[in-house]
């Protein structure tokens, strides 16, 4: 179970047991588990949807925008805003890693941020099936283990980076589900 609990503490925000510090060779073989945490953070906007059924559709999207952030800690939103602001700079790849580093916001970081939070509300207002709710996050921590596998870590210390090389064969057994659905 603890690769399963090491996945699930490092890509969401549910209470998992004291696991101590991290082995080498753990991160790896948690990421089969990438889906899993995804099924789990699914079920729970599932809920979050079925339970705010009755509001308006604007006002419903809004919230399960604010679950889905909470329940993953914006890990994936803060990961994407800094990628944005390294990867649209026109700048040398030393640059971009000193970018990367950075705690402070660009202005490509507030626009693709914008973007994607616009998006996601906007599929989160539409009424989304429950399925897709249940589904959606479950292949996204698929589909990250694909360009993690293919590219080198820009930084070979951390969590993300001792994920790699990871166990895409199961990852992908437990991604099957929700494909088919």
């Amino acid at each position: 179970m603890r690769p399963f609990w090491l996945a699930l503490g490092f890509l969401t925000t549910f209470p998992v047991p004291s696991l101590g510090e991290v082995r080498p060779g753990e991160m790896r073989a948690a990421s089969a588990f990438y889906p899993v945490a995804g099924y789990c953070i699914g079920g729970a906007l599932a809920l979050a949807a079925w339970l705010t059924q009755p509001l308006p559709d604007g006002l419903q999207g809004v919230l399960l925008l604010a679950v889905w952030l909470g329940l993953t800690g914006m890990l994936h939103l803060d990961g994407l805003l800094d990628c944005a602001d390294a990867l649209l700079a026109m700048r040398s790849p030393e640059q971009r890693l000193k970018i990367l580093s950075d705690v402070h916001l660009g202005s490509f970081a507030f626009g693709v941020g914008f973007v994607h939070l616009l998006l996601k509300w906007q599929l989160l207002a539409s009424g989304p099936s429950p399925w897709l709710l249940l589904c959606l996050p479950a292949v996204a921590r698929f589909a990250l283990l694909v360009p993690m596998n293919l590219y080198p870590a820009a930084r070979p210390e951390g969590l993300g980076a001792r994920s790699r090389e990871g166990r895409l064969a199961p990852a992908l057994l437990f991604t099957l589900p929700a494909l088919a659905l």
